[in-house]
Order: C-alpha cells, then sequence, then structure tokens
C-alpha cells in the first residue's frame, strides 16, 4: 500500500485556515450568546488539525517569545482564580483551554522545518476566506431578499452588507488580512513565474477590485483605515530598492483607490449609509465612556484588575460617575480591557507579543516575513478598536503569524520524524482529544440554544417553560448558559425578589441584551433599589449605541403609568440620563 506523502507543515497551515474559516463564515453568530458556537467550531478544526500535525510530524518542542504572552496569561488567570470569586468560574474553562492551545500552537509553529512552505499555505487560506466572505457582501448587496441561511446570513433592511460575520467592522479586517494575502501570493507567483504573467496581473486585479469594494461596501471607518496600513506595510517592508517599491505601492493604491470608492458609490446607489455618513453621525461618545470605564476600573484593582469577564458588571456600577454612558462587555481597546480586567500583571503579559513584532520590523524582509509582519500590525490596530482576539478564529491567524515572526536558527537535530520525542506525540493526542470534547461542547450547547429559540417562537406557560429548563444539559462550564435560561422565564413578582437580583446581576454581566438589563432593572425596583435600578435601565438604553433607547423609555414611561407607587421614583431618575 503507498505511503500518503503528506507534508506536516501544509497541513498545520490548512488547519490554522481552516480553523480561521470556520468562524469567519459562520452563520451562527446569529444563535443565542452566539460567540460561543463558532469559536467551539474553529477549537474543532484547529485542535483536531494541529493534534494530526504534532503526530504525523512530531518535533523538539521549544518555548519562543510571543509564547510566552500565552503562558503568562494563563498564569494571571490562575491567580485570579486563586484570588478571586468569579460569578461563573466554570467558564474559564474555556479561556484557560484556547490559551493552552495557543501556546501549544505557538510553539509549534516555531519549531517546524519549513516555516516559509507554512506561511505560504497559511496566507492561501487567508485570501480563500476573504475573497469568499467579499463575495457573500455582495450576494447580499444585490439580493436582499434571497434567504440562503444557514449558509450566507440574511441581510437586515437598510444594512449595508458585511458577509458572515457580526458586523461591519469585522468583516473589513478579513478583507484587509485577505489583501496583504493577496499581494504575497501575486509575489511570489509573480517571482517564481509559475504562471502566465499577463493572466497573473488580470487575476490579481480582479481580486483586488473585489475585496477594495467589499471594503467599500462595509463603509467601516476602521475599515478605511486598515488596508492603508496593510498595503504599504507589506510593499515597504519587503526587499527591494526603494525607487522600485514606492512606483507598485502607488500603482496598486491606485487600483485599491479605485475599487474602494467603486463600493461606496454601490452603497449610494441602494441607498444605502457610505463611510461619510458614518464619519459624520459618528459615536466618539460611545469609546470615549468605555475608556474611561476601563481607567475607572483599572484603578480600583490596579495590580490583578477586576477579574475576567468582569467588566460589563463594573462597567455598570461606575455608571453614576459618567456624564455619559455606553453598556458593554469590552472596552473595544486592547490594551484599555487587558488592563481593566487583568491589571499590570496582564500588561506585563503582553509585552512578549508586542517585541515579537518590534524586533521584526525592519525595511528589508522577506516576503513571507513582511506578510506576517503586515498581518500582526492589522491586527493590532484592529485591537485598538474592537476585541478580535476574543475570537478564536482571529486568535489563532494572529499567534500563528507572531510565532513566524519569532526567527530561530534551525538546526537538523531540532526536527525529528520517529517517536524518539514522544511528548510532542503525546501533546498531539490531548489536541485531538480536545477536538471531540469541543464536539461535544457544540451540541449541548446547540441544545441549550434550540430551548431559547422555541421560547421565543411560541407562547408557553411559566409551568411549560420550567420544564424545559429541567430538562436542559448541564455541562461543566455552561452554567452561564443555563443562568440565562432561567433568569428570562422568571415571573416580574416580588416572590424571592433578592434571589432574583441576585441572579440578574450575574447574568446581565455576560450577555449583552436589552431584555435582561431591563428585567434587572424591574427586578431591582421591585425590591426598592431605585438608583441600582437606574443603572440597569440606563445599560438597556445605552446597549447597541442606544439603537433601542426608545422602547427602553416607552417601557419605562408604561411600567410608570401602571403602577406609579413603584416605578415613579426610577423613572425621575431616568429621566436625568
Amino acid at each position: 500500500m503507498k505511503k500518503i506523502n503528506l507534508d506536516g507543515n501544509i497541513l498545520l497551515a490548512w488547519a490554522v485556515g481552516l480553523a480561521y474559516a470556520a468562524g469567519a463564515l459562520n452563520t451562527l453568530v446569529l444563535a443565542p450568546t452566539g460567540t460561543f458556537l463558532p469559536n467551539t467550531d474553529s477549537l474543532i478544526v484547529l485542535s483536531l488539525g494541529l493534534g494530526l500535525s504534532l503526530w504525523w510530524r512530531p518535533v523538539r518542542l521549544s518555548l519562543n517569545l510571543s509564547a510566552k504572552t500565552w503562558l503568562a496569561l494563563i498564569g494571571v488567570l490562575l491567580l485570579q482564580l486563586v484570588f478571586y470569586r468569579f460569578d461563573y468560574a466554570d467558564s474559564l474553562f474555556f479561556v484557560l483551554v484556547t490559551l493552552g492551545l495557543m501556546l501549544l500552537l505557538s510553539v509549534y509553529i516555531y519549531t517546524i522545518d519549513n516555516k516559509q512552505l507554512f506561511m505560504r499555505h497559511l496566507m492561501y487560506g487567508i485570501l480563500l476566506v476573504g475573497v469568499i466572505n467579499a463575495s457573500i457582501q455582495y450576494f447580499q448587496l444585490f439580493n436582499p431578499a434571497t434567504d440562503f441561511y444557514p449558509l450566507i446570513r440574511p441581510l437586515a433592511s437598510g444594512n449595508t452588507p458585511y458577509g458572515n460575520v457580526a458586523q461591519r467592522n469585522e468583516a473589513s479586517y478579513i478583507n484587509a488580512m485577505a489583501l496583504v494575502a493577496l499581494l504575497y501570493v501575486t509575489h511570489i507567483h509573480y517571482a517564481a513565474a509559475h504562471f502566465n504573467k499577463k493572466f497573473l496581473l488580470i487575476g490579481f486585479t480582479v481580486l483586488l477590485f473585489l475585496l477594495g469594494g467589499a471594503l467599500g461596501m462595509g463603509s467601516s471607518r476602521i475599515g478605511a483605515i486598515l488596508p492603508l496600513v496593510a498595503i504599504p506595510g507589506f510593499m515597504l517592508m519587503q526587499q527591494g530598492l526603494i525607487k522600485d517599491k514606492f512606483f507598485r505601492l502607488c500603482a496598486v493604491l491606485v487600483l485599491y483607490l479605485t475599487a474602494y470608492f467603486f463600493g461606496v458609490w454601490l452603497l449610494q446607489a441602494y441607498g444605502l449609509q457610505t463611510i461619510a455618513d458614518r464619519i459624520i453621525h459618528g459615536e466618539f461618545n460611545t469609546r470615549w465612556s468605555l475608556w474611561q470605564q476601563s481607567l475607572m476600573i483599572f484603578l480600583d484593582s490596579p495590580l490583578l484588575g477586576s477579574g475576567w469577564g468582569t467588566y460589563a458588571h463594573e462597567g455598570i456600577e461606575k455608571s453614576g460617575n459618567l456624564l455619559w454612558f455606553a453598556y458593554s462587555t469590552h472596552s473595544h481597546f486592547l490594551f484599555s480591557q487587558i488592563g481593566a480586567e487583568l491589571g499590570v500583571l496582564g500588561l506585563l503579559a503582553l509585552m512578549p507579543a508586542g517585541l515579537s513584532v518590534l524586533r521584526a520590523t525592519r525595511l528589508k524582509l522577506s516576503l513571507e516575513y513582511a506578510g506576517a509582519w503586515s498581518i500582526a500590525v492589522v491586527t493590532l490596530l484592529y485591537s485598538c478598536t474592537e476585541y478580535p482576539l476574543w475570537y478564536v478564529r482571529y486568535l489563532c491567524i494572529f499567534v500563528a503569524v507572531l510565532a513566524f515572526l519569532d526567527t530561530r536558527t534551525q538546526s537538523q537535530e531540532d526536527v525529528v520524524t520517529s517517536a524518539a520525542y514522544p511528548l510532542a506525540r503525546l501533546l498531539g493526542l490531548v489536541s485531538v482529544l480536545l477536538s471531540l470534547t469541543a464536539v461535544y461542547y457544540h451540541i449541548q450547547y446547540r441544545q441549550i440554544a434550540n430551548v431559547f429559540l422555541y421560547l421565543q417562537a411560541s407562547q408557553t406557560n411559566t409551568a411549560e417553560d420550567f420544564e424545559l429548563y429541567e430538562k436542559l444539559p448541564n455541562p461543566y462550564g455552561l452554567s452561564y448558559a443555563q443562568e440565562v435560561f432561567l433568569f428570562s422565564i422568571l415571573p416580574t413578582s416580588t416572590d424571592k425578589i433578592e434571589e432574583k437580583t441576585t441572579l440578574g446581576k450575574r447574568v446581565s454581566s455576560h450577555i449583552l441584551s436589552r431584555e435582561i438589563l431591563f428585567k434587572q432593572g424591574v427586578f431591582l425596583t421591585l425590591n426598592r433599589q431605585p438608583e441600582q435600578a437606574n443603572n440597569y435601565f440606563k445599560a438597556s438604553c445605552a446597549i447597541n449605541y442606544g439603537k433601542e433607547c426608545d422602547q427602553t423609555r416607552a417601557d419605562l414611561r408604561q411600567l410608570s403609568n401602571d403602577y406609579p407607587e413603584i416605578f415613579q421614583a426610577v423613572k425621575q431618575l431616568s429621566e436625568q440620563w
């Protein structure tokens, strides 16, 4: 029987690329508390691919610079588990497992024998995902009423197209990374003359126009900046004469900007919001409020932070000290988020990753290093306005390019093809078992999510609701999902009101939901705590950039009219918002 000749470097690259695709093209972000399922799907693919790679191509593992960031973050979280009391300590299981997998991915990429081949195939994957995402955006624009769910996420009326992801900035980040990959792939094949150069340049122009137009259609403000960093970052950092690089850069920028403004024109033709509209009607107050909250939280616990996942709760507690309050589970700025939740120790943990990028910054990089550096910089820049590294699909790409940038002199003794180093194969087996565990959690969570969707679509009575609750699966790590369900079915009454407000405090710290925040405000009002209730009503008003504030005010007004002796005081407080 002929032995399959599969290069371990290629296998690993496509494992990372497919894990990226499994999250970035996933329509399950529409599921209740939807980040869990795309993250789990990415973990399934990544851990399986990494495990098979470690078994197929075992290496002598050694700790690289950027891997120390993931190891240090694990240490900080373990310290918090010792010294802090978490509402859902079991949910940190997923965070620690993810960081452990990223640590293993980083040290393995650092020690593989052909990193250039790995990066080439990873770039193919990044480009493929970007092209698919951009194509979905065009499909959504031209066919908004066509329902291809769950393959393609439906476009809500009046929204700009942004693919299957949760919001426009995310789509622009995917497309910006794809631009880097497109430049890399074109340079590689042009230099090697793998294809007819005329057809190669035609293909490059078509794909550049596709991606550039999709970026224009995204109408994202950070999306307008990322390509203007990604394209020069790649083209100026690679080897070559400055004059030649500058000439090629100008030509590419002209093509890209033409495509970008074509995308803007398409939005205007369809009567949708363009980048100019979003700049004029910007939400700077929202970002400023989140950064203020981060500073207040950090100053309360500067060394170890407030605790992982506590940002939303701490923000509500600080809302009374802010003229403008924006509610979110994240600060939308990497360093303020880490500083608030993990403190100085968390910020120090980021230093090795930052040093990896800075150490690689020079003007004569190979094509692979220029591409990896550009993607790392784009990711860090995007992390200053959003939180991509909280998603496995983007974190694995970031970990991969950082490990690639950790340059190393390779010796033949480092690479083995026998069982001489059983640790690598043992870790590979653990990684495969982790993939199977992720499949189990995906199935369990889907069952919980389906019950949520059933309740939203039907009119059941309270007794039936509690029967469903009793039948929910209860795997370790998902206690928060069970409690969200329980809180959503609790009757609005003063019966066991202390237990209800305690539960609501836990639940509202983890789930972005106007209904949950408003219900907690009602319970606190019934418990004679109008000031605290006001904070939750304000949070329900501030969620989603205040787009649902009118509904919150209307609901509160109705309660005040129906039960003036109970809700009049909190309504008067709400008039000060």
